[in-house]
Order: structure tokens, then C-alpha cells, then sequence
């Protein structure tokens, strides 16, 4: 009689432990399901933030970029006209050289006086193309850099 209490004893435990065990896994299997919800959100989420950024950075390097192509057309144009200009000082500066008599002593005096300063304003004018692309470089360099946060 003790054997049969003890093995009803032990069978009800058994049931009791089972039942226990299927109600935790149903418990957990819920948990566990609401976690890979959440963690499908997050990263959906990331995701959309991500291509925001990239979106945004992408057309600020564009922006930055079509602005340096329109600077750089300007300052060709200023750096053509500068040019025209020099050869034009040169031409009038040879021209009132060879339009005098080239034994005085203005005219000898003049000659490489102008024929300097007309190499200096051509070096000068190569110094200032060259700082200008520089100041455009780093302008451009400065407003394409990308950012971590979409732009508003």
C-alpha cells in the first residue's frame, strides 16, 4: 500500500514537473518571440537611419562638389581675363619701347623694367590661380565632409 501511494506520489510529481516545464517553455517561447519582435524594429529602424545618413551625406558631397565645379569655372574665367590684361600691358609697354628711339636713355631704362614687371604680374597671377584652387579645395573638402546625423 506504501508502494502504491509512493508511485502515485511520484507520478503526480511527474505530471506536476511536466506541466510546470510546458507552461515555462510557453512562457519563455512568448518572451523570446516579443524579443525578436523588438530586435526586428530596432534594426529596421537602424537601417532607415543609416540610409538617411548616407542619403544626406551623398548629396551634401554632391552640393559641395557642384559648387566647387562652378567656383573653379569662375576663377577660370578670372584667371583668362587677368592674362589678357598682362598681355596687353606687355604688348603696350614693348610698343612704347620700340616706338622711340631705343638709344635714349628712357627707352633703355623702360625695356626690362617692363619686360620684369610683366613677368612678375604673369608669376602673380599663376600664385593667386594657384591660392584659389587651394581656398576651393578646402572649402569643398570642408562642406562634403560627412556628418553622422541626417541633415534637417
Amino acid at each position: 500500500m506504501i508502494y502504491t501511494h509512493a508511485a502515485a506520489a511520484l507520478a503526480a510529481a511527474a505530471i506536476a514537473a511536466a506541466g510546470t516545464w510546458q507552461v515555462q517553455s510557453w512562457r519563455y517561447g512568448t518572451q523570446l518571440a516579443k524579443l525578436h519582435e523588438a530586435q526586428a524594429v530596432a534594426v529596421q529602424q537602424a537601417t532607415e537611419q543609416a540610409r538617411a545618413t548616407e542619403q544626406a551625406n551623398t548629396t551634401k558631397t554632391l552640393k559641395a562638389l557642384n559648387e566647387r565645379t562652378e567656383k573653379t569655372r569662375a576663377l577660370q574665367a578670372i584667371v583668362a581675363g587677368n592674362r589678357t590684361e598682362l598681355e596687353r600691358l606687355r604688348d603696350a609697354a614693348n610698343s612704347a619701347c620700340s616706338a622711340g628711339d631705343p638709344t635714349t636713355p628712357g627707352a633703355v631704362a623702360n625695356h626690362p623694367a617692363g619686360t620684369i614687371l610683366a613677368e612678375c604680374a604673369a608669376q602673380l597671377v599663376g600664385v593667386a590661380q594657384a591660392a584659389d584652387g587651394h581656398a576651393a579645395d578646402a572649402k569643398t573638402l570642408f562642406e562634403a565632409w560627412p556628418t553622422t546625423q541626417p541633415a534637417k
